[in-house]
């Protein structure tokens, strides 16, 4: 006869309580991933969890030296495409690329027994088959076995990616305008368009502005994060389609890889001297010296208004 707190049916109820979601759980090999199979589990694992699966709010818990990935329905958006896959693999193996910050809060948090909080922390994060930049309030939890070690970390986390990048784009375009309001000519304008722009290398790594000099002619303006460009851009086609003889001009970039696709910028007619067009390029390859960051995009189109 089993007591009910049974480790044996223990993870059975919790999982059977938990509606669609536990019958998600209920139907993983747990014995063929580092947890092993549901009955084996100790208890603070099981109550963690059952704790989770009663919340409505996003959590997830790490459990063990591997901090195999567990998380309840309203953490199931995080990671994207890779739910349900996601659950009960190690967490280095389902974000990679952010192992390295990540890591270390959990090691903060199981060496010290201390919890931790973190807000609208920066990740790039793999979610949806690309790199994307990402923003979560985390708070980060020990949670104890019962000899007083660290079994796992108990993250509660809220997604804030929207509200953090609508802030920085909404100070971006306030400044833009304040700046630029009543500047007496294009070249003015398009000097401190950049120069806003380019205090905001994560919504724009690199930019060129250009401001037509005469008809069939743009010659550069101002730029960001770019190399010194050509002293004229000649037009070989109306809409602008094909430029320098029908090769497009190449911007370089030199740094980390940055976290989204270029944006250039040309000059659309004398009076508004700027429009932004996003690249639909992929990601370039990389070139340069062994061990150098050097990134070259073939630029969007410039417009001939």
């Amino acid at each position: 006869m089993t007591r009910p707190d049974d480790p044996r049916t223990a993870a059975a109820r919790m999982f059977a309580e938990a509606d669609a979601f536990g019958e998600l759980l209920a139907g993983i090999d747990w014995a063929a991933t580092p947890l092993g199979p549901p009955e084996s589990w100790p208890g603070p694992l099981v109550d963690t969890l059952r704790l989770m699966l009663t919340s409505e709010h996003g959590m997830a818990l790490y459990w063990g030296a591997e901090f195999v990935t567990l998380y309840n329905l309203g953490a199931a958006p995080i990671p994207g495409a890779k739910h349900p896959w996601a659950l009960g693999k190690p967490y280095k193996e389902v974000f990679p690329e952010v192992w390295a910050p990540v890591s270390s809060h959990f090691h903060y948090v199981t060496d010290t027994r201390k919890p931790l909080l973190i807000p609208d922390e920066p990740l790039i994060m793999e979610r949806h088959g690309f790199l994307e930049q990402c923003y979560f309030d985390s708070s980060f939890q020990p949670v104890l076995l019962d000899d007083g070690t660290a079994g796992g970390v108990l993250q509660i986390l809220t997604e804030t990616t929207g509200r953090v990048l609508g802030e920085r784009r909404l100070r971006l375009l306030s400044e833009t305008g304040a700046r630029t309001a009543g500047l007496p000519t294009p070249g003015e304008v398009a000097r401190v368009v950049a120069e806003v722009l380019g205090s905001y290398p994560e919504e724009i790594p690199f930019l060129g502005l250009y401001l037509t000099a005469e008809p069939g002619l743009l010659r550069p303006a101002a730029s960001a994060g770019l190399g010194p460009a050509p002293e004229a851009v000649p037009l070989s086609a109306a809409d602008g389609s094909k430029i320098g003889g029908g090769r497009r001009h190449w911007p370089s970039w030199t740094g980390p890889r940055p976290p989204s696709s270029p944006t250039s910028a040309t000059s659309c007619a004398p009076r508004s001297p700027c429009s932004l067009a996003r690249s639909s390029r992929p990601w370039p390859t990389r070139s340069g010296p062994s061990g150098a960051n050097s990134w070259s995009w073939p630029s969007a189109a410039p417009c001939a208004c």
